[in-house]
């Protein structure tokens, strides 16, 4: 790995990756006076290893033709981990067959520059993805910013006096809850959260919450977790299965003298990741369920601020969108589904 020559205040970094050191030093005068750090690796599994430990690289141009790991497969790589919207990938080739062009786009790339490349040409793709991606990760900042919002003072007031009244017969179960709310107080308003978290992450703000509930609720609140170990280490985007759990508690079961059962299902078909939240609260009318989604009623709706939220995100990033069935006075259903090619 190695820098090329660059301003010293840089905005954004690139990362080069082509076996031909002449291309590379190319690349380096293309970018002489932009604001970019521009930094290189000379085959595919250095590249990986790179992108492993820098959090910093915001855009990669990949040559196809290398040894022992073209940049199509690297790029399939990369989209094991960071979605077209985190890392946007450019594919530098001399081949411009339309197979060649489809197979690129089909491994995940964002655009395909055609060599010999024109200077002006390259500079203004990376720099309309690079704006594309930080408008992308603005927009994504506000949708959370947003939900955070949503943490209501009688949540913290009654987190604060069960664990008051727990103090005085179970200090250990006391200390523990303080530790899930300062948990989930520090992850709900984190300034700067990442575009994309592991699952196992969400669930741990997910249990943090269900911990504190549970005290409050007592036998009236059973949170059933059935995850498929297998999805634990994949992407998925924050804010989104938590917010979906609070509502199934919040205005599900415990609206229900006897309360009830909250199930959280996560599985794993092929290439793509099932999530249900599912109560047996008092359910929802059909009525109810299509006024979830009008945005004028949302506020006042008791489940619709968070699940239209969730809703845009889920549709602007993964093109898809939530489902929610329900069977009034029994039981309701919150689903969606995303593939991990491209988002995890």
């Amino acid at each position: 790995m190695a820098e090329l020559p660059g301003r010293s205040k840089s905005t954004f970094t690139l990362l080069a990756v082509d076996d031909e050191p002449s291309n590379l030093q190319v690349l380096s005068r293309v970018f002489a006076n932009e604001p970019y750090q521009v930094i290189w690796a000379t085959n595919g599994l250095e590249a990986l290893e790179m992108l492993k430990k820098r959090s910093d690289i915001d855009l990669v141009l990949l040559d196809v033709m290398m040894p022992k790991m073209s940049g199509v497969e690297v790029c399939r790589e990369i989209r094991e981990q960071y979605s077209l919207f985190e890392l946007p990938v450019v594919l530098l080739t001399a081949r411009y067959g339309n197979s060649d062009i489809a197979a690129g786009f089909k491994a995940g790339a964002n655009d395909y520059i055609i060599k010999p490349f024109d200077a002006a040409e390259v500079r203004a793709r990376t720099e309309t993805l690079l704006k594309l991606k930080k408008s992308v990760e603005e927009a994504l900042k506000a949708e959370v910013d947003f939900l955070q919002s949503q943490i209501k003072p009688h949540f913290l007031f009654n987190s604060l006096n069960s664990i008051i009244a727990l103090c005085r017969t179970d200090g250990a179960r006391a200390e523990k809850l303080i530790m899930h709310l300062s948990y989930y107080l520090r992850r709900s308003f984190d300034p700067k959260p990442d575009s994309f978290v592991r699952i196992e992450d969400e669930l741990q703000l997910v249990d943090a919450y269900v911990q504190i509930e549970e005290a409050r609720f007592e036998e009236r609140l059973t949170v059933v977790y059935d995850v498929d170990p297998q999805v634990l280490k994949r992407k998925i985007l924050p804010l989104t299965i938590q917010p979906l759990v609070e509502n199934a508690i919040r205005h599900g079961v415990t609206k229900k003298m006897e309360g009830g059962t909250v199930r959280i299902s996560i599985s794993l078909d092929k290439d793509t990741v099932y999530v249900e939240v599912w109560d047996n609260g008092g359910g929802i009318s059909e009525t109810g369920i299509q006024a979830l989604w009008t945005s004028e009623r949302a506020s006042s709706e008791r489940r619709g601020v968070g699940l239209v939220n969730i809703q845009r995100r889920l549709k602007h990033f993964y093109g898809e969108a939530l489902q929610v069935s329900s069977e009034e006075g029994e039981w309701t259903s919150v689903r969606f589904q995303f593939k991990i090619q491209h988002y995890a």
